[in-house]
């Protein structure tokens, strides 16, 4: 798929495919001041992967959702 399409918003799933598999809208544009993390530690700390677990499920269940009314 197309890394344009990825970002469009699909009408059986009501959001786009890039945000069904990384659980979050795409970037429009990037902050080249954010600060670089010095450690694998500072990468993903357990928070952040609990976040990330919680925002990636409620994602699935919204396209599932959608699917089904589909």
């Amino acid at each position: 798929m197309d890394r344009a399409q990825m970002t469009l918003p699909h009408s059986t799933i009501g959001m786009s495919p890039y945000q069904l598999k990384h659980g979050v809208e795409p970037r429009n544009s990037w902050d080249w001041e954010s600060p670089k993390p010095a450690t694998p530690q500072e990468r993903l700390n357990i928070q952040d992967a609990v976040q990330l677990a919680s925002r990636m499920h409620k994602v699935w269940q919204v396209a599932e959702e959608n699917i089904k009314k589909a």
